[in-house]
């Protein structure tokens, strides 16, 4: 594989600007490591279900994605934005900087603290 950039993403930007540039059509592999934390709860990029949470999942920015999951897209571009297809393939839907944040309620990110370290490669 190729690298292509690497990134923080913390947990407390509502958007972490990677400064990592996509062509439309390109295939790339996302792969993420770190920890984040939302109020107490640890997690990894894959972000967290808690049963307890499920009235309120409606409040997530992007409410099908789990709580902290990494959300990717570009350019803040809200109709591509969707939960990092994190070790496989993925190909690149425009051309764009690649732009992530935790999936969390627009109003909690004050609570959040880490970051996960992004890297973008091309197999």
């Amino acid at each position: 594989m190729t690298l292509v950039g690497t990134a923080m993403i913390g947990a407390r930007e509502r958007w972490s600007d990677t400064g990592i540039v996509l062509e439309e059509g390109a295939t790339y592999v996302l792969e993420a490591s770190g920890e984040w934390v939302d109020g107490w709860i640890r997690c990894g990029a894959e972000g967290y279900d808690r049963w307890y949470l499920r009235p309120v999942r409606g409040l997530r920015r992007v409410r099908d994605a789990n709580w902290f999951a990494l959300i990717a897209t570009i350019d803040r571009r809200e109709d591509l934005r969707a939960p990092a297809p994190l070790g496989k393939p993925w190909t690149a839907p425009a051309t764009g900087t690649l732009v992530c944040y935790a999936n969390d309620a627009p109003f909690m990110y004050r609570n959040n603290k880490g970051a996960i370290a992004l890297r973008v490669s091309r197999p």
